[in-house]
């Protein structure tokens, strides 16, 4: 297990300085107890999109490493559709998709609007970012060509600085909170419902 999360997600990686950069490394243990040759062809699959990734995304790096130094994260794979998620994903999955659920494990939370898996009677109080192409909101739909913003890069270049990850954190950090129908989410800062706090 990573350090605590102000996002409540547990960040669970490695950063190294490299040249021009840096590296965000993660151990991930691919499951599935019914065909586990799945698990190799979903690790090459998870290191093609990460080097593609790697080509535009600037001075941050995704890798992998099975260094035990690194926490590792337990991740059920299939070679079926599935509607995945940071523990579930698919030999089918999109790069893209497969970056942004690798973003959770970093700490990263989902940015777009919240339609499921909310109990009945509550309401969600994520606060969904204008930013389409953000990778944790909908620059995993077709046609958009995902991207890491300003905050994005912050927070996982300096984990647990509360100087430089301020107002990520406080307008993240609802990311999964719900509250009954009629009741009012947690205050946010003014910035958080200007919608600039990615940057």
């Amino acid at each position: 297990m990573g350090p605590p999360s102000p996002t409540g997600i547990p960040m669970n990686y490695a950063i190294t300085g490299v040249q021009g950069g840096h590296l965000i490394e993660f151990n991930p243990q691919l499951l599935n107890e019914k065909n586990p040759s799945l698990e190799k062809t979903a690790l090459d699959r998870i290191q093609k999109c990460f080097n593609d990734f790697n080509q535009t995304s600037g001075s941050i790096k995704l890798g992998l490493n099975s260094n035990t130094k690194i926490p590792s994260v337990k991740i059920n794979i299939t070679d079926k559709k599935i509607r995945e998620d940071k523990n579930n994903v698919s030999t089918k999955s999109l790069c893209k998709v497969l970056i942004h659920e690798f973003l959770h494990h970093a700490g990263l939370v989902d940015e777009y609007p919240e339609t499921q898996n909310i109990p009945s009677g509550y309401r969600s109080c994520r606060l969904p970012t204008p930013a389409r192409d953000s990778i944790m909101a909908e620059g995993t739909h077709k046609g958009v060509n995902p991207v890491l913003y300003p905050a994005h890069r912050r927070s996982l270049v300096f984990p647990g600085c509360k100087a430089k990850n301020h107002l990520y954190s406080s307008c993240a950090g609802r990311s999964r909170t719900v509250v009954y129908e009629n009741s009012p989410c947690p205050p946010v800062m003014s910035k958080c419902l200007e919608g600039t706090w990615l940057r």
